[in-house]
C-alpha cells in the first residue's frame, strides 16, 4: 500500500499523478484516487465540470477506482457528524462541519479525531447513495449533491486489516 504524493489539486491532475508515480511499476493490484466536484466559483478556485467527468471516465477505462464526493471532500468528513441529503456548496459544508470539530484544510489529525465515528460516516453515506439509486438509477457524481463514494475506499482499506 502506498499513498502517492501530487502535486495537482484538480480530478484530472490528481489521476495525472497517480500515471506518473506508477509509470514504471504496474504490479499494483488496486489503484484508487480522490477527488471532489469543488464547482468553480466567481472568487476564483476549483474546477470545471468536464474536469471531474474526464477523470472519472478515464480512471474508470484505465481500471483505477474513483472515490469522489460532491460538493467537497469535507462531505465525508461531515458524515461522521450528521446525515445531510440536501444539497449544499463546499463553504457550507466546511462551515457545517466547524460546528463538530476544529476543521482546518489539510489537517494532519483529523483522521484520528473523528475515527470513532467512522461507522456511523459510512452508514450514512451508504445512506446518501441509496437515496440516489432508485429504479435503476446510478449515483450521478457531478448533478447528485451531496454524494460522496468515499466510504467505498474506507471499506476497502479496513478489509485489508483483517
Amino acid at each position: 500500500l502506498i499513498f502517492v504524493k501530487h502535486s495537482h489539486t484538480d480530478p484530472k491532475g490528481v489521476l495525472s499523478d497517480l500515471e506518473k508515480a506508477l509509470e514504471n511499476d504496474d504490479e499494483f493490484e488496486h489503484k484508487w484516487i480522490v477527488i471532489d466536484r469543488d464547482e468553480m466559483q466567481p472568487n476564483g478556485g476549483g474546477h470545471e465540470v468536464e474536469n471531474f467527468n474526464g477523470a472519472i471516465s478515464s480512471a474508470k477505462a484505465k481500471k483505477i477506482q474513483v472515490a469522489h464526493s460532491n460538493p467537497s471532500f469535507e462531505l465525508w468528513y461531515l458524515l461522521h457528524f450528521e446525515y445531510r441529503n440536501s444539497p449544499i456548496d463546499r463553504d457550507a459544508v466546511t462551515k457545517e462541519l466547524k460546528k463538530y470539530v476544529d476543521y482546518a484544510k489539510n489537517s494532519q489529525t483529523i483522521y484520528q479525531e473523528i475515527l470513532p465515528l467512522q461507522e456511523v460516516a459510512i452508514a450514512n453515506a451508504k445512506r446518501l447513495k441509496a437515496t440516489y439509486e432508485v429504479d435503476s438509477r446510478k449515483v450521478h457524481p457531478t448533478i447528485d449533491n451531496p454524494s460522496t463514494t468515499v466510504f467505498e475506499l474506507v471499506e476497502f482499506l479496513n478489509g485489508l486489516k483483517k
